[in-house]
């Protein structure tokens, strides 16, 4: 296969994580992206409309709720669990107190197709990310840019320790020191697809471990005229990007990652997928252990502790549902998917950005559906 069809096919398994997580929702509630504070106590969801809800975790009560502008594709909470960052589409960065309800910071970056924002471990910064556009590391308290990236098209990114960010995309696994390349692996070099095209990382810093999803180098089937992918599961010794284990998975063709989550104690590793499921590894030898239907909400879920899963269902509540962690599951046929097929790389392009220009498509508040004693800010 020619080298170029194969980075366009790995940009599309990227990229449908933008879209399909959303557009199969119901036009009021479109949740993108959730994550649990680090001290486990509240959780927030970011909505394509904008809205930032966060919740009690014990109750699943809204405590609160935010407005943005051009709504959130992507969030992170600061380490000491008092701000939450936010992102659009198209680079629109908040970062709101969540003691205060104050909004700390708002910017405006000049950059689209953002899907990414991730809180330094020492709090002073803020890596935003493209797929188009790189990286823009930004000065966390007075929003003023630090410096900026274009490492080619990224997939995903997580900073690791200060100053070290991590970012996958079609140029491998890179680890960066600031500005400077520190190590990188796998990815296209020199033309030539070197192991697989990582598209989903995550890193634990229980165990200083990556874990990385990617796509091995399609072949095509001459008989059928179709591309067939390999996926495959790896996790990789930070800094020094030793392989410690690999695995093949089995999962349907067209399937595209959507968000990787290691557990606490770094014993697990979650990764939602497009077929509406969230899988779930045993870390150390990446044995499947539980798969979990979650439906349209595969990009709003995060471990609520060591043995149960939140994630947003439709009607903007939160439901919690238990991993099954002691014993591989039975292998079954999974349901329908309700998420939207995988389009062509024009169509993920377009689609993405008609969510934000297609009047239609736009949220209409709907405060009825949530706690009445919730605190609203719009």
């Amino acid at each position: 296969m020619h080298i170029r069809t194969a980075i366009v096919v790995g940009i599309l398994f990227a990229l449908t994580r933008l879209t399909a997580g959303g557009i199969a929702q119901s036009s009021e509630y479109v949740t993108l992206a959730l994550e649990v504070s680090p001290n486990g106590q509240q959780i927030a969801a970011g909505t394509i409309d904008g809205r930032l809800i966060l919740y009690d975790a014990q109750t699943n009560n809204v405590s609160h709720i935010f407005h943005v502008p051009d709504g959130i594709i992507d969030l992170e909470w600061s380490q000491d669990g008092h701000q939450v960052a936010t992102v659009s589409y198209m680079g629109n960065v908040n970062i709101l107190n969540t003691e205060s309800y104050d909004l700390v910071v708002a910017i405006n970056l000049p950059s689209s197709m953002v899907f990414r924002v991730n809180w330094s471990p020492d709090g002073q910064r803020l890596a935003v990310t493209s797929v188009e556009g790189g990286i823009t590391v930004l000065n966390a308290a007075t929003g003023n840019e630090l410096y900026s990236m274009r490492p080619g098209d990224l997939a995903d990114s997580v900073w690791a320790s200060s100053p070290y960010l991590l970012t996958a995309g079609l140029t491998g696994l890179t680890i960066w020191n600031n500005q400077a390349t520190l190590a990188r692996i796998l990815g296209t070099q020199n033309g030539v697809i070197n192991g697989n095209l990582p598209s989903n990382i995550a890193y634990s810093s229980v165990t200083d471990a990556i874990a990385v999803y990617g796509i091995q180098a399609p072949t095509v089937n001459n008989i059928t005229s179709t591309v067939d992918f390999v996926s495959v599961l790896q996790t990789y010794a930070f800094p020094s990007l030793q392989l410690l284990n690999s695995t093949d998975l089995s999962l349907p063709q067209q399937t595209a990652g959507m968000k990787m989550a290691w557990s606490n104690s770094g014993d697990y590793i979650a990764m939602s997928a497009s077929d509406g499921y969230v899988r779930i590894w045993d870390a150390s030898t990446l044995q499947l252990i539980d798969e979990v239907y979650i439906g349209n909400s595969v990009r709003a879920f995060d471990w609520l502790n060591e043995s149960e899963l939140v994630y947003a269902l439709d009607d903007g509540a939160l439901n919690v549902v238990t991993v099954e962690n002691t014993t591989a599951p039975t292998p079954t046929s999974p349901p329908t998917s309700t998420l939207a097929p995988t389009p062509s790389l024009p169509l993920v392009n377009g689609l993405v950005a008609e969510l934000y220009a297609n009047p239609a498509l736009e949220c209409t508040p709907a405060v009825t559906r949530l706690d009445p004693q919730g605190a609203f800010n719009w």
